[in-house]
């Protein structure tokens, strides 16, 4: 009797482990990826996942974002990033995610009733593009969003 459940077990769990995730999965496990790496201060990590035709709404490049981030890196500066209000669309090999975002100047686990040094609040839309496999965020436009509409869109998530 033992027997047989461990194989229905398994069976289970080969099933599962098998199933691939919808192309929506993968970009907001990207979206989670990237902001690990970038709260980890792993610059390398986080412009994997970026084009390298990218390019943002300022019109800075792949190189130039990287050697802001490791600028920052160097200094010491390390950041946390919350998110909200996260959508994702796709449409054929092109997709778009829409978040708003709250960055920190300081390390999460440092900032438990701590006020931030410096903080925004954003409105990101980022575009990707699928190459063969592999989704890759080709460009990010951003705005300002007052720290009250990131606070008024959160309740409830």
């Amino acid at each position: 009797m033992r027997a047989s459940l461990a194989v229905v077990a398994l069976a289970v769990f080969a099933l599962v482990s098998c199933k691939k995730d919808t192309d929506e999965q993968k970009l907001y496990k990207i979206l989670d990826a990237g902001v690990a790496e970038l709260e980890a201060g792993n610059v390398k990590g986080a412009m994997e996942f970026v084009a390298e035709d990218f390019s943002d709404d300022a019109g800075l490049d792949k190189q130039t974002i990287r050697g802001v981030l490791a600028g920052q890196v160097l200094r010491g500066s390390r950041i946390t990033i919350m998110r909200r209000d996260e959508k994702v669309k796709v449409d054929g090999d092109t997709a778009t995610a829409t978040l708003d975002v709250a960055l920190f100047q300081g390390d999460r686990s440092k900032m438990k009733g701590v006020v931030p040094e410096r903080s925004g609040t954003y409105r990101f839309t980022i575009t990707f593009r699928r190459d063969e496999s592999e989704w890759l965020i080709t460009k990010a436009k951003y705005e300002a969003i007052s720290a009250g509409s990131f606070i008024v869109n959160s309740i409830g998530n």
